[in-house]
């Protein structure tokens, strides 16, 4: 989906200016939705941050629009609006994967939720919201999957294989076993347990999402500075003083 907005606004004009609006203004959407919810002095966290200001309209990165709806979905799911939010995280996931294990926490929340309900029916909900928040990358992957061939995830490329930046736990465990340098897909085993455990353990949407985050950072063999705008929406209900000193 990110490729399609690349081309949306390379429409209007190819220039540094352009993209970078297109950002700003979806990081002044994350800063509406939150001050809907919290008070403005606590919005200041996200909107007056220096490390959301350099992404943003300094980097030029295009997370902000991946945060935009992984924030509207938390707040609707706050709301109980169950489609709602997971529809919205799957726009997230359809601009950055990386949302796709919350979409999990959402869905598996639902199966729990008490009702009068027969199982028939609680099925056909837990079906139709899979299908809700799996529906925008789907949509999105047309214009990347052909029969012969899928270039979603781009396994030919070494920066996936085996590439490294700023890692932590992977660089620990390259001092005992030289020989995991070459593999990064070995740290999503504990990656995935992990995410069982935060699913089977967390209630709340905030809760699953700042924890999910910090262990995939941790286990991530490759981590860039902007990836810590993930959590900074977060630090609005929880004042993690850890987003803090990050930011």
């Amino acid at each position: 989906m990110s490729q399609l907005g690349f081309r949306s606004l390379a429409l209007i004009s190819p220039s540094v200016l352009v993209f970078k609006l297109a950002f700003v203004l979806a990081d002044l959407g994350i800063c509406w939705l939150l001050s809907r919810k919290f008070t403005l002095e606590e919005v200041l966290i996200y909107a007056w941050n220096p490390l959301i200001i350099y992404s943003f309209a300094g980097g030029g990165h295009y997370d902000s629009w991946f945060i935009l709806p992984l924030v509207a979905s938390w707040l609707a799911f706050d709301r109980n609006s169950w489609y709602w939010s997971s529809f919205l995280i799957g726009i997230s996931i359809a601009i950055k994967w990386v949302s796709l294990p919350i979409l999990s926490f959402v869905v598996w929340r639902k199966i729990l939720e008490k009702h009068q309900n027969t199982i028939y029916y609680k099925i056909q909900q837990v079906f139709f919201l899979l299908l809700t928040g799996l529906l925008p990358m789907c949509v999105a992957a047309l214009n990347f999957c052909l029969p012969e061939k899928c270039s979603l995830i781009p396994t030919s490329s070494n920066f996936v294989v085996n590439g490294r930046s700023a890692e932590l736990m992977p660089y620990l465990v390259s001092l005992i076993w030289e020989q995991s340098t070459k593999y990064n897909w070995i740290y999503g085993i504990p990656l995935v347990l992990g995410v069982g455990i935060l699913i089977w353990n967390c209630r709340k949407f905030l809760k699953f999402a700042e924890w999910y985050f910090f262990l995939l950072f941790a286990l991530s063999p490759i981590i860039h500075a902007w990836y810590f705008t993930w959590f900074i929406p977060f630090a609005v209900a929880t004042r993690n003083l850890g987003i803090r000193w990050i930011s």
